[in-house]
């Protein structure tokens, strides 16, 4: 229900607000800001992201899985993974997202990230093509996977914060 100004009072008027014979949809005024505001304020979009770094340390080249049937996919099959190379997935909302590493023929560290990109869950050394499920402490928006030892070399923990960037946007 919206409403129209009508002296002091707001009064239902079809769906838009009115003000002194201004009429704007609601909702298109609010698509409107956040289309204008999430840009500005991500300073990046999705898309764009092809790089994942730690706060006061090294950058990952990451390749981005956003869809069910790149996740399904995810590193599976993949002989190799280089020590500055990984896997960023992102997920539309927080959950519980375990994984498992079926068909998974490389160790990996995996860990799984907050929406303010903060890492709340690690898991070290996974155990290639084990259907064991791993499974989070916390929600995680994101998850990214790197080589097996990568943590432990970096010391890397929970509550560290990590950075997504795009190498066509650094000078």
């Amino acid at each position: 229900m919206t409403f129209a100004l009508h002296g002091p009072l707001w009064v239902p008027v079809n769906g838009f607000y009115s003000k002194k014979g201004v009429w704007c949809s609601v909702s298109f005024v609010l698509l409107s800001l956040i289309l204008w505001v999430t840009p500005i304020c991500a300073g990046l979009s999705i898309g764009a992201i092809d790089q994942v770094c730690l706060q006061e340390g090294p950058c990952f080249d990451v390749s981005l899985v956003q869809t069910e049937a790149e996740r399904a996919q995810g590193l599976m099959y993949r002989s190799s993974l280089a020590p500055r190379e990984g896997m960023l997935f992102i997920f539309d909302r927080e959950a519980i997202y375990p994984f498992w590493m079926k068909d998974t023929l490389v160790s990996l560290d995996i860990l799984w990230l907050s929406s303010a990109k903060r890492v709340v869950h690690i898991e070290t050394h996974t155990l290639p093509m084990s259907t064991r499920r791993l499974v989070p402490s916390q929600k995680a928006l994101y998850v990214l996977e790197v080589a097996a030892g990568t943590v432990e070399k970096l010391n890397v923990r929970p509550g560290d914060a990590l950075v997504f960037q795009s190498k066509k946007t650094i000078k």
